[in-house]
């Protein structure tokens, strides 16, 4: 994926559904106005269906993310977080539980096993808790409804469970988090998830914490 903009991380999942397999992309976009030109023409223009979980778009002075090639986007205005989905997925936007840096979705996924997932994307600042009020309340929301998410977070937290050295504080919230929630983390892995052409830093500086609903 070429993206010209040095304050770039990604990391990549694939899930199968029935027989079609899903693209699922996250990626902090550092603001860029040309790393997100980039991204949304590279998935607009790939093969089959996809999600994509964005941090720290480039935003017009609008609040609105620019033209994105025809994927479905949703967001709030001036968003540091987003989702887009290729148009033949079912997403379904849900406006109580989105704000500029938590974004929440519905996916009709078409599966007898799995038809509803709830897709969430964080942008967590770090000058504020580490796990966003709008977090809890989008997970109190699927708890009581016993629907599953996917959640994408650009946590600024370091933990060992997902490749961090040690633990920071914020660390420490989130596994709290994850444990309280029945959560189950995807990241694999040691890839460095910031990298300029001066330095490069594995998960313990920025880290992506992906997470799906463990079914009873």
């Amino acid at each position: 994926m070429p993206v010209n903009d040095p304050q770039v991380s990604s990391n990549i999942k694939h899930t199968a559904f029935g027989h079609s397999s899903i693209g699922c992309y996250q990626i902090n976009l550092g603001k860029g106005e040309l790393a997100t030109a980039n991204v949304s023409q590279c998935l607009a223009e790939s093969d089959g269906s996809l999600l994509g979980f964005f941090q720290e778009p480039y935003v017009t002075r609008s609040g609105k993310i620019p033209s994105t090639g025809g994927l479905q986007v949703f967001s709030a205005t001036g968003p540091r977080a987003a989702i887009v989905a290729s148009p033949d997925l079912k997403v379904w936007s849900m406006p109580s539980y989105t704000t500029s840096d938590v974004v929440a979705c519905t996916w009709i996924t078409g599966s007898a096993l799995c038809p509803e997932i709830i897709l969430i994307s964080v942008y967590a600042d770090i000058n504020k808790d580490a796990v966003p009020q709008e977090l809890k309340h989008i997970m109190y929301h699927c708890n009581n409804r016993n629907v599953p998410m996917l959640i994408c977070a650009d946590s600024k937290a370091h933990s060992i469970l997902w490749g961090s050295p040690v633990n920071n504080g914020r660390g420490d919230s989130y596994e709290e988090f994850i444990a309280g929630n029945n959560l189950g983390i995807l990241n694999e892995g040691n890839m460095p998830t910031f990298e300029t052409s001066r330095a490069r830093s594995l998960l313990h500086i920025i880290t992506f914490v992906i997470c799906l609903q463990i079914g009873e």
